[in-house]
């Protein structure tokens, strides 16, 4: 994109130089002003690009009509015989005035107005989701993957493209673990873009003002006015810090399992000894641990079990049990 705007500064100053030679302007004034109007035009550009669509359209639709409203608002007002001597004067500050109120209006009753509802039922069910930028441990996880597939992630998922830098950067990595986790992460994102819903979407977005990768996310994040997904800790408490809407798959992840209370039943496998030398231990699938009091003969085998009580911590779930005697599992 800088390329592109550098491209079009020089075509302009050159094309503008030529045009404005048979005005024949003091020396040296050109070109300055023509490379001052130029980095003004990108400067608008860039600020535009931060501005959603769904903002935007309100905000120039209501600029032209305000320009034509204003101009024949504001003659007639000047025509006025009160203001005759203070005509042009008035037309300038009516025609202020009456631009203002137009934009604010159009832009803060832009849901309320006809064209613009129209014009976001083009956008179809995505247009109240936020768009979600995905981090790169999230990638790698692999379980977003399974979630967009199930259909409960709407909008867009916007990868950027220093993420992407930072996955081939660990897919190069010497380190045989990295390496693996990288290349995972390669082949899972080329999953997701094969799907249809969500869209997956690969921005430019460069963070000059942030160093490492999370700070960039963060702060892209505020830019783009979305949501961050993650599985890193910190990153979560910091983006959060900060304001930004955060989307933890460990968080999903643990609110999806299964809920036992007291009195529930269900079979288990009990792998291994507890702490004490009666008790044995299984594992639910979601790797929540379950302590089997008396479980120390069953060791090596899938019995019925009873939950006694669940005690929650910040570390997880800790379930414990009882055996079901013998007469009770054959009822």
């Amino acid at each position: 994109m800088y390329w592109l705007r550098g491209l079009f500064v020089v075509l302009f100053v050159v094309v503008g130089g030529v045009l404005l030679s048979s005005f024949h302007l003091p020396p040296g004034l050109g070109v300055p002003l023509l490379l001052m109007v130029a980095l003004g035009i990108v400067l608008l550009e860039g600020l535009l690009e931060k501005i959603h669509p769904r903002d935007a359209l309100p905000f120039f639709v209501g600029l032209a009509f305000a320009l034509f409203l204003g101009r024949e608002g504001a003659m007639a007002i000047a025509r006025w015989p009160v203001f005759h001597a203070y005509a042009p004067q008035v037309f300038v500050l009516a025609y202020l005035a009456i631009v203002y109120v137009i934009l604010a209006y159009a832009f803060v009753h832009r849901d309320r107005l006809t064209f613009f509802r129209w014009f976001y039922q083009l956008e179809g069910p995505r247009r109240n989701c936020r768009p979600k930028i995905v981090d790169t441990s999230a990638i790698i996880d692999g379980r977003l993957l399974g979630v967009a597939r199930t259909g409960f992630l709407e909008g867009e998922l916007m990868i950027p493209r220093f993420v992407i830098a930072e996955l081939q950067r660990i897919a190069d990595s010497k380190d045989h673990h990295r390496r693996t986790k990288g290349r995972r992460g390669l082949d899972l994102l080329k999953e997701l873009q094969k799907l249809k819903t969500p869209r997956v979407v690969i921005i430019q977005d460069e963070v000059p003002e942030a160093r490492d990768v999370d700070s960039k996310l963060v702060v892209l994040s505020r830019k783009r006015r979305a949501a961050l997904i993650t599985t890193d800790y910190n990153l979560n408490k910091t983006a959060e810090v900060q304001g930004v809407r955060v989307l933890n798959i460990n968080a999903l992840a643990q609110e999806l399992r299964p809920i036992f209370l007291p009195g529930d039943r269900f079979r288990l496998f009990v792998q291994r000894q507890g702490k004490e030398s009666s008790q044995g231990v299984g594992y639910l699938e979601d790797g929540t641990m379950v302590v089997v009091e008396e479980g120390a003969p069953y060791i090596g085998e899938e019995i019925d079990v009873e939950v006694v009580t669940v005690l929650q911590s910040d570390t997880g779930r800790l379930i414990f049990v009882r055996p079901l005697p013998q007469k009770e599992k054959e009822r």
